[in-house]
């Protein structure tokens, strides 16, 4: 681009080398020096000396940097990102120089800026590094899987292993549509324009190329999936009976189906009920369940009908016993405390970067911290304390030191509050159940939840809910439990404990934040529904 500067420089006096050139009346050109100013600085500057392609291409990038400069701090950045991916076609060079993953990863960047809100750069770049620390240091997250259900992804599920491993609705297929737009490594930018029903043939190919490399980044998923498993693997999928009787199969289950010989198995008809399959399968033991959805019952399971709960294959030894798919229908209400562990954490990521005009991280992640301990009994006298609890702080998202040490000492006052109430003493000493959960079906619906405490001293049962909440002395608690909410959350827990033990139990909202103080309000709560099932 700098031709003809060049060709001065060498027909100048070779002693000064290109200082003649760079110099022009006693001032410096600034457009000679690339190393002393910015690329804007440089784009704003005569391009008179560059080729007439690279000046182009100059030009090009002034006008798209000026664009994206006047929309920074206007709107959000998840729309400022999605701007300049389109003005600089970046998803197309993507994927020219390395297929879809590149592009998912940068799909996945847009979707987080989407999703934080955030309007100023420098705050998102902020969120971006404390994504980038918390996944450093995600190993550092404590897992407490002991007699629980972890629900994980396969990739995040990586390097790990567990005694039961469940594939969930291994019979998805995917969409399976090919985009009107393909960009192949070899073949270019190709148009899946239909002319009497046929496609042209180099868009063919590159869809049964796009197709081949999708199904085997799939095999290599369920082969990671399924090796996750120690000593039971369940597969679990829905199949429809063919003509023939065999079942039709699809995803992950037709590749599974092939080898254990479903695929040539004989489904029962009329299947009113679990039938277990006989498959022809030498390779170890193997049971077969199929099982009918509520419909098929009542049409006398004809074999056109599609059956789910889907047919399970597990592939280890039988377990003593394994429960037969709930048919309980999805409630809209949820319990705050299952939406708050269903959330996807690095939403909220962006809420725990340090800020410098608060003693400690945000009242969430002191509540969390106050609840983990509370759910493993442990409390300021006792060592460790400390190191128990940081572990929790990084997985909430937090990522800077002082702040976690801040926010930790803050989640220790509340608990030695607690320590030195006689309610302390009351439940120390008895028999205790932390974070009890429970499913009920009410009125054909499921309804989920986590009860705090449960404790049982003197043949009297105790259910304990601890709220955080910061306020003020000579609050009306009562009143505040019932604009947050946090009455009717106990009377549900109380129905649902009441219905178990065949008596109510004593209800105790324990507010550990009033005025410096701990409160407890006793909750006077008659049942509310009756359930069917616990």
């Amino acid at each position: 681009g700098r031709k003809g500067n060049r060709e001065k420089g060498r027909q100048g006096d070779k002693g000064k080398g290109r200082q003649g050139d760079r110099e022009k009346g006693g001032q410096r050109d600034s457009s000679l020096t690339p190393s002393s100013c910015s690329l804007w600085e440089a784009l704003h500057d005569s391009l008179d000396h560059l080729d007439p392609d690279d000046a182009a291409r100059a030009r090009r990038a002034q006008e798209a940097i000026t664009e994206l400069h006047d929309l920074a701090g206007r709107v959000t950045v998840g729309n400022l990102l999605a701007r300049l991916l389109d003005v600089t076609y970046y998803r197309a060079a993507l994927y020219l120089a390395g297929g879809h993953r590149p592009c998912r990863n940068v799909d996945k960047l847009l979707t987080d800026a989407h999703r934080c809100g955030l309007v100023g750069v420098g705050e998102f770049l902020e969120y971006v590094q404390s994504l980038r620390d918390v996944a450093a240091r995600e190993g550092e997250a404590p897992v407490e899987a002991g007699g629980a259900v972890q629900l994980m992804t396969i990739h995040k599920a990586k390097g790990l292993e567990f005694p039961v491993v469940v594939i969930a609705d291994a019979a998805h297929a995917g969409r399976g549509r090919t985009p009107p737009v393909l960009v192949s490594p070899d073949l270019g930018l190709l148009l899946g324009l239909r002319e009497e029903k046929t496609q042209p043939v180099t868009y063919r190919l590159a869809s049964l190329q796009e197709a081949d490399r999708e199904e085997a980044e799939s095999r290599r998923l369920i082969y990671v999936a399924a090796t996750r498993a120690q000593e039971k693997l369940i597969v679990s999928g829905h199949v429809k009976a063919k003509k023939d009787g065999t079942p039709q199969l699809w995803g992950w289950l037709a590749w599974i189906g092939a080898v254990v010989g479903l695929n040539q198995a004989q489904l029962p008809n009329p299947l009113t009920a679990p039938q277990p399959l006989d498959l022809d399968w030498e390779g170890g033991s193997l049971d077969c369940v199929v099982y009918p959805t509520e419909g098929d019952k009542e049409t006398g399971g004809q074999g056109d009908k599609e059956i789910s709960p889907p047919l399970r294959v597990s592939l280890s030894p039988p377990l003593p016993s394994l429960v037969a798919p709930l048919a309980f229908a999805a409630s809209a209400e949820t319990d705050p405390k299952i939406r708050e562990r269903e959330s996807e954490p690095p939403s909220r990521v962006w809420r725990v970067v340090p800020v410098a005009q608060r003693p400690e991280g945000p009242a969430w992640v002191v509540g969390t911290l106050v609840h983990t301990a509370l759910r493993h009994w442990r409390f300021s006298d006792q060592p460790g304390l400390e190191d128990f609890l940081r572990p929790y702080a990084l997985e909430a998202g937090m990522t800077d030191t002082e702040e976690i040490r801040r926010t930790i000492a803050e989640a220790r006052r509340l608990l030695s509050r607690f320590r030195a109430h006689p309610l302390y003493a009351e439940l120390d000493g008895a028999e205790r159940h932390h974070e009890l959960p429970y499913a009920v079906e009410v009125d054909g619906f499921t309804k989920n939840g986590i009860v705090d405490l449960l404790a049982c001293s003197d043949g009297i049962w105790t259910l304990v809910e601890f709220k955080t909440d910061e306020l003020r002395a000579g609050t009306n608690l009562k009143a505040h439990a019932r604009k947050k909410g946090y009455y009717e959350q106990v009377r549900e827990y109380v129905t649902v404990v009441g219905h178990l033990l065949g008596e109510r139990p004593r209800a105790l909202l324990v507010f550990l934040n009033v005025g410096g103080q701990v409160e407890v309000v006793t909750l006077d709560i008659t049942p509310e529904f009756r359930s069917r099932a616990v």
